[in-house]
């Protein structure tokens, strides 16, 4: 949604450690804008236990997508910052 991580860390391995420990970070200079319905969203997909995790059909489902976006969230901006994701 931002292109930002949600697992931040000052190195390679401890970013690694935290997506293993889905520790998730939404620092808000980066995750501000994410409306409180996409972070729910990100973090019902990050859930360590695959019987939590949302699957992709009820995720498609979220009200982060069938809902309209809120005043800070663009969809356009979103695909954007998907597409620079690495």
């Amino acid at each position: 949604m931002t292109g930002i991580s949600p697992f931040y860390g000052k190195t390679y391995n401890e970013v690694i450690t935290k997506n293993k420990e889905c520790k998730i970070d939404f620092d808000k200079e980066y995750w501000g804008k994410v409306s409180p319905e996409g972070k729910n969203l990100c973090m019902m997909m990050l859930k360590r236990d695959p019987h939590e995790r949302i699957s992709s059909e009820s995720a498609m489902g979220h009200n982060w997508f069938t809902h309209s976006m809120d005043e800070f969230t663009d969809l356009t901006n979103v695909i954007e910052n998907i597409s620079k994701y690495t």
